[in-house]
């Protein structure tokens, strides 16, 4: 059975600054699975710098803190 490709689209925010616009699924986990690592090899990104933009096919849209408070 194919999988069914979502239609949100990701922005990834570092310091409200945009680092990547309208991604996939796929390669925003990519990205985050890459600053995961990044992080854990040198300290930086902080997760707590790091926010999300989810976009549905609609336009709508929620933001999400990498670290939660």
């Amino acid at each position: 059975m194919k999988k069914r490709e979502s239609s949100d689209r990701y922005t990834i925010l570092r310091k409200n600054k945009r680092l990547f616009t309208n991604l996939t699924e796929d390669e925003y986990l990519e990205i985050m699975q890459d600053l995961a690592i990044e992080f854990y090899a040198t300290g930086s990104p902080k997760p707590e710098h790091l926010q999300t933009i989810i976009t549905n096919e609609y336009g709508a849209s929620k933001w999400l803190n990498q670290k939660q408070e």
